[in-house]
């Protein structure tokens, strides 16, 4: 197991997700935000690596606007050393990485142009953790997307238009199930449509549920990841009481993760915490799972 969190490092006051209005674009800003994006995530990965947060899900904005027809310039040349120094030290101090496009991402909707859309901004994450030179286990975790008035008609089209997607790309992919749309069942079957593995997310479970024990639920989304996917990836969040359905909480209650983990024991799995105070939960998820001797040696805790 490593544990982990996403983007913003509030410790540090640090985010590699800087970015700037698409109607300001020139080569200059885009050169500046990126250097100064990737001399925050080598401080991130500095920090994660001395508290043994060994996940971290990238800031998709960490290359402003790349994806966008507006952007011509050549940064994969240009930040191509940055890259793949950033790698090495991932891969050093053997982290896992994964990026999520937001939710203006869609694969499966109706309009052709908006789907195009989508592929070059998954075709950027690619570029991004290619660049890194990381493994397939370094994932680009998608939502499936809108339901536009026929399901099962939708979760089709996923699926064909998964088919469209070159294999450099479909490679990182990983689906996650929604608090609204999707749930584990739906992503179970694109799976087996696709061979594209589930990332399980266990808010959205809760607030959309399969109908399905954790643990239960935990071994039959881990067979969907193989040997070149890694061990699967699980989001942890929890309700914030008094807020709207879904809205994950500032931080996690530590009772309830203990108990997550108890309820989970035998089962290995990555976790990124999806809190707001993202560092701070992930360190005290950390010594809860090695303050007991039976979570640190059923779930096998990277040192």
């Amino acid at each position: 197991m490593k544990i982990g969190y996403y983007c913003k490092n509030w410790t540090l006051d640090c985010n590699a997700g800087k970015t700037f209005e698409l109607s300001s674009f020139t080569e200059e800003r885009l050169l500046k935000t990126t250097s100064l994006n990737i001399e925050a995530l080598e401080k991130i990965l500095q920090f994660n690596a001395t508290h043994n947060l060994l996940v971290y899900r990238i800031s998709s904005e960490l290359v402003p606007h790349a994806s966008n027809p507006v952007c011509t310039y050549p940064w994969q040349d240009y930040f191509q050393d940055a890259f793949e120094s950033i790698g090495s030290f991932i891969k050093k101090h053997n982290m896992r990485i994964c990026m999520h496009p937001d939710q203006l991402t869609y694969i499966n909707t109706k309009d052709e142009s908006i789907f195009e859309k989508s592929a070059l901004e998954i075709l950027y994450h690619a570029q991004v953790l290619d660049l890194m030179k990381l493994d397939e286990s370094a994932k680009i975790v998608l939502f499936v997307g809108g339901i536009y008035g026929d399901k099962e008609k939708s979760m089709e089209r996923f699926v064909e238009r998964v088919g469209r997607l070159n294999r450099g790309i479909t490679r990182r992919l990983a689906i996650e199930n929604d608090e609204r749309n999707y749930d584990v069942s739906d992503c179970l079957a694109i799976h087996e449509a696709t061979g594209i593995p589930v990332m399980l997310d266990v808010l959205n479970d809760e607030v959309n549920p399969s109908g399905m024990p954790m643990d239960q639920l935990i071994k039959r989304v881990a067979k969907t990841w193989d040997t070149e996917d890694g061990i699967p990836i699980i989001e942890y969040s929890e309700q914030w009481p008094g807020e709207r359905v879904g809205r994950h909480s500032q931080s996690i209650s530590l009772s309830r993760f203990k108990e997550f983990l108890s309820d989970t024991q035998g089962l290995d799995y990555d976790v990124i915490m999806e809190v707001d105070d993202t560092e701070s939960s992930a360190i005290e998820a950390v010594k809860i799972a090695k303050s007991d001797s039976r979570f640190f040696q059923q779930h096998n805790l990277t040192r």
